[in-house]
């Protein structure tokens, strides 16, 4: 499984993070959260909660300099194939 994650702040600079590894399904919660309940909020609209473990395999990132970045946040240098 591949996981990313990005954060572009409004002068266009940021950061950008990629994990790869082996995924699995964590059924019981409480697992993760401990017995004091961590607080997890799940993405999805309908309030499904899906929590999922990565051994990670690979992680890799890289900043991203002010003003390097296009309005949708994408890095400039991304868009040069296209």
């Amino acid at each position: 499984m591949a996981v990313e994650a990005d954060n572009i702040q409004r002068d266009r600079h940021g950061w950008t993070v990629v994990v790869i590894g082996q995924a699995s399904h964590i059924p019981d919660v409480a697992e993760i959260c401990g017995p004091k309940g961590m607080a997890l909020r799940s993405w999805a609209p309908d309030g499904r909660h899906c929590v999922v473990r990565i051994q990670i395999e690979r992680v890799s990132g890289r900043r991203i300099p002010a003003g390097s970045a296009t309005d949708d946040g994408m890095p400039r240098e991304s868009l040069a194939g296209l």
